[in-house]
């Protein structure tokens, strides 16, 4: 643990998740501290984190277009209560340990790999204005970044600086399928009811990596594999 404190960022914590059977933990590692706590049930969080999802979904966002006003209002309220119950549940036991303006990198697991955690809410807010540009979503004063796991992202932190880095950005665009699973329930299923292909990535990847001189993977080629590959 000692030498993982050694190599993160001063200015940054890793906040790192470890779904079971029966509980959840996470772990916050800083230069300064390291700190374990147990949260609720996995069961309760991931039917959480589902319902929460179902905002950012194309056909939701339609819906909220036509809706009227008390429609709007209802599914604004839903919006922050449910994005704040997430909250409480995965990043609220380690708030007293956050810096304003640190950067927190997440290590989820699981379903928790689904989740926006900069969309949550730090608290709850008064009113009855639907106004989504106030609510205190985490991002507002955390940077938030993502890691598919701890050695990966030394790593990556080390390849950046070391004698290694022929890469200055990769970028990658996956493209997911749009046939219904057979198993709804699936962390699968999730993934493809939820992940859409992004307008203009691939166009947007292609520019930065012209601008930084990197390298793009596209399709069939954006693959765990390859992102494996060129990070070490």
């Amino acid at each position: 643990i000692a030498d993982i404190q050694k190599k993160i960022g001063s200015q940054e914590a890793i906040i790192s998740y470890f779904v079971g059977e029966t509980s959840t933990f996470v772990w916050f590692i800083s230069p300064q501290k390291v700190i374990m706590e147990q949260l609720e049930a996995p069961d309760h969080i991931e039917k959480a984190l589902r319902t929460f999802n179902q905002h950012f979904k194309p056909d939701h966002m339609r819906a909220l277009l036509m809706a009227t006003p008390a429609g709007k209002d209802q599914a604004f309220h839903s919006f922050v209560q449910e994005g704040y119950a997430l909250y409480q549940h995965l990043l609220l036991p380690l708030e007293d340990h956050f810096t304003l303006g640190q950067t927190l990198t997440i290590i989820p697991d699981s379903y928790l790999g689904y989740l926006a955690f900069e969309t949550l809410p730090r608290f709850w807010i008064k009113g009855e204005e639907a106004d989504y540009r106030r609510i205190p979503y985490l991002v507002k004063d955390f940077a938030v970044g993502y890691s598919p796991s701890l050695a990966l992202h030394l790593n990556l932190q080390q390849a950046s600086t070391g004698s290694n880095a022929f890469y200055n950005y990769v970028g990658f665009a996956p493209t997911f399928p749009d046939e219904d699973l057979q198993e709804p329930d699936s962390l699968l299923a999730l993934r493809s009811n939820f992940l859409q292909n992004l307008p203009f990535a691939q166009e947007e990847i292609r520019q930065v990596a012209e601008l930084l001189n990197g390298m793009t993977f596209f399709g069939p080629s954006a693959t765990v594999q390859n992102l494996v590959k060129e990070a070490t």
